[in-house]
């Protein structure tokens, strides 16, 4: 912790690749002393904290580095960079395309923000977030009650690959005067394995009424072939970490999504070489 104003200070530090508009692959909550710096979530491969400081990760890539004052050590908000770019789009085209009312379910909602921006915007829907990593729980649950919207529920535990999901094993008391109406699912497919994907589609068959929506955001190749060289070199960043992991074919996505069922109905370009997928049932 650090004082400051007579207040004591946590800083949250958020370490990612400058390619991409994904959000950064770990996020790492740092509470300096005079002493150095411990980390509550460093991840398997560690940096010192001379290589962020100077912003070189593995093999020397340069790295963002973001520092965030909270003044509450018992806020757990975690930051993404990437939100602030993509939410208003986002927020676009969802306000198109999605039902009219029921509830919103977004899987691998990450660290909060874009429930905490979407679900007052996006009203009289409601929000259901939820993710797999209990850290990213915490991190939601402190957006949503920073946000104080009472469209945004509480978070779920979900991992998509189970064959049957929380939300259908316990569902909220909320779904049953606000159905679930759509999925909506950013930035997950290429930083989780491809099992994942189907589990998703699975999901989205089983939960979505006639008329539903899935909404798919992130970076897609196309014939193969990657839309930017940035995302080619994200790609094997991705790969590299994890070799189930990686940019997914944009055919592939939407062949598994009709095989469950789910109507392809547009795509859209997006910023930083992302893009937008939308599927109906």
């Amino acid at each position: 912790m650090v004082r400051g104003g007579g207040k004591l200070w946590s800083i949250l530090v958020e370490v990612g690749p400058t390619t991409g508009d994904s959000p950064a692959i770990g996020i790492r909550w740092g509470i300096f002393s005079q002493f150095g710096v411990s980390w509550d979530n460093w991840g398997n491969n560690g940096r010192s904290l001379v290589d962020a400081l100077f912003g070189l990760g593995e093999d020397g890539q340069l790295l963002t580095i973001n520092c965030y004052m909270i003044e509450d050590h018992n806020d757990r908000r975690q930051f993404a960079t990437a939100t602030q770019r993509n939410r208003e789009p986002i927020l676009q085209v969802l306000s198109r395309v999605l039902p009219p009312k029921g509830t919103v379910l977004e899987v691998a909602s990450g660290t909060g923000e874009h429930g905490a921006f979407l679900a007052p915007r996006l009203s009289p829907r409601f929000w259901l977030p939820s993710d797999p990593n209990p850290l990213a729980i915490e991190s939601i649950e402190s957006w949503r009650r920073y946000t104080g919207s009472d469209r945004l529920l509480e978070p779920l535990c979900l991992d998509v690959r189970e064959p049957q999901w929380t939300v259908e094993r316990t569902p909220p008391p909320q779904l049953q005067e606000q159905p679930i109406g759509a999925l909506v699912c950013i930035n997950m497919i290429h930083i989780s394995p491809w099992e994942a994907c189907l589990g998703l589609v699975a999901g989205a068959q089983r939960l979505l009424p006639v008329g539903g929506v899935l909404y798919l955001y992130g970076p897609y190749k196309e014939g193969g072939r990657h839309t930017s060289p940035s995302n080619e070199g994200f790609d094997l960043m991705l790969r590299d970490r994890d070799p189930s992991w990686g940019i997914r074919d944009q055919e592939a996505v939407i062949a598994a999504a009709e095989e469950r069922g789910l109507r392809f109905q547009e795509m859209l370009e997006m910023p930083a070489n992302n893009r937008s997928l939308v599927f109906g049932k």
